[in-house]
């Protein structure tokens, strides 16, 4: 690593516009890096701005960091985009916390965020990476399962080849036991409603198929804060009902989604239950974003 790439350094305001995101993800891979250090984990450089430690066993989303520098850079440009100084932000699914810390960096000193995390091993390495990039005093994390009741303990499903898909078990079910790399644990519930009094500004929902749950855990929530911003990733090939989800939703927000361009486009309920794959629901009470 010479003495100018040592010094490289991007800014979150480099991420925000979605006409840059070409030349930014070009100068993110470019100044990508990654080591190993002898517990297992990878010291890697993540938007060209951010140290993190990532699982070098995750041939999912720590690959991408280690290889690329980033992950779903939409998502990245979209918060970077919207998140400001002295906001109060939730990470529902923050895994090891890569947008945490972006999330902890925009809202700065005056700000916090709530991040909720199931994964012992993803919350952390979430607190380790918030402690190396100093924004720890502004985080408190939660080693529980975001669902509509707290207080209680479900089954966590895990896989180590690729933890970021790890899930609850339906409630009431018992584990069918692992085997190769899948493992299973018990895990607290907490609702998102009680993880701050008043009014928040913006949550991010990622839940692998929890995303029942989650909604119906933060209504309380989404009453007392008539500006917020959620964004939420839906996949209708997962939870119980996908369609009474998205009705649920469309009577408290316009649909809208986040596009790979990271711009922000109306979506009807027909769509969204026709489209293969995940996609990043923008749910906002206000016209422009």
């Amino acid at each position: 690593m010479g003495a100018g790439d040592a010094l490289f350094r991007l800014e979150p305001e480099d991420f925000a516009n979605p006409w840059r995101r070409v030349r930014m993800q070009a100068l993110i891979r470019a100044h990508a890096r990654a080591v190993p250090l002898p517990d297992g984990v990878v010291l890697c450089r993540a938007l060209g701005r951010y140290p993190l430690v990532v699982e070098g066993r995750d041939l999912g989303l720590s690959a991408r960091l280690m290889i690329e520098g980033f992950w779903d850079y939409a998502v990245v440009s979209f918060i970077a985009r919207v998140l400001r100084p002295g906001q109060v932000a939730i990470d529902a699914g923050a895994n090891l916390g890569f947008l945490t810390v972006l999330m902890a960096d925009m809202v700065g000193p005056a700000g916090r965020v709530e991040a909720v995390e199931p994964n012992a091993a993803l919350a952390g390495l979430a607190g380790r990476n918030l402690v190396m990039n100093g924004l720890a005093d502004r985080v408190r994390i939660h080693q529980a399962a975001a669902a509509d009741r707290g207080g209680e303990v479900r089954w966590l499903r895990l896989d180590t080849a690729d933890p970021k898909n790890g899930h609850l078990l339906p409630p009431g079910s018992r584990p069918a036991g692992g085997g190769g790399t899948v493992t299973e644990a018990e895990v607290p519930t907490l609702r998102l409603d009680d993880l701050a009094p008043g009014a928040v500004d913006f949550v991010k929902i990622d839940v692998e198929g929890a995303e029942e749950a989650v909604w119906a855990g933060m209504q309380g929530l989404l009453d007392r804060s008539p500006d917020v911003l959620v964004l939420m990733e839906f996949n209708r090939d997962r939870g119980q009902d996908p369609a009474a989800l998205l009705h649920a939703i469309a009577a408290r927000f316009p649909l809208r989604h986040l596009r790979a361009d990271a711009r922000v486009a109306p979506l009807s309920l027909a769509e969204a239950l026709a489209r293969d794959g995940d996609i990043q629901l923008v749910l906002a009470r206000r016209a422009r974003l």
